[in-house]
Formats: C-alpha cells, sequence, structure tokens
C-alpha cells in the first residue's frame, strides 16, 4: 500500500487535471467501450503504456477505430468507434 502522503498527491495530480477518469481505470474501460454501439469517449488525467496496450489488443481483436488526443503521460481523450464510422 502506498504511503497517505503519496496517495493524497496521486488524487491531487488527477483531480487537477479535471478530466473525468484517473488513469488505473481507463485501461479497464476499453473493452467494454470496444462492444458498445455507436461512439465511445472518455477523458483521462493520464494516457498510460498499459492503456495503450489495451487498444492494440483490443484493435486487433475487433474491428474498431481509435484516437488519442495526446501523447503518452499527458492528459487527454479517447474515442473508440466502430469501423463502419470511419471517416
Amino acid at each position: 500500500m502506498l504511503p497517505e502522503a503519496h496517495r493524497d498527491n496521486t488524487f491531487l495530480c488527477h483531480h487537477e487535471t479535471g478530466m473525468s477518469i484517473d488513469p488505473h481505470l481507463a485501461d479497464l474501460l476499453v473493452p467494454y467501450m470496444a462492444l458498445v454501439e455507436g461512439t465511445s469517449v472518455l477523458t483521462t488525467s493520464r494516457i498510460t503504456s498499459h492503456l495503450e496496450t489495451n487498444l492494440l489488443i483490443i484493435y486487433s481483436v475487433l474491428d474498431i477505430v481509435t484516437k488519442v488526443s495526446e501523447k503518452r503521460a499527458d492528459p487527454g481523450t479517447l474515442w473508440i468507434m466502430p469501423a463502419v464510422l470511419r471517416q
């Protein structure tokens, strides 16, 4: 378990970005977002390597299109859409 001071700092770093999803949850939501109809969008306080890996795995299995607005370690927005909605 993380020391209390570190836990507080991690929460504050996420909270200060104003993004809706913390980086530990964002990668876990990818499979569910890929299975729903239409476009799914989320904002996260940090793009992680776990998120990028999950996107690659889901892309290799399902016919989807993904887009991430920023580079790794920055806050960003993620879009997942069925391939039929490609533009």
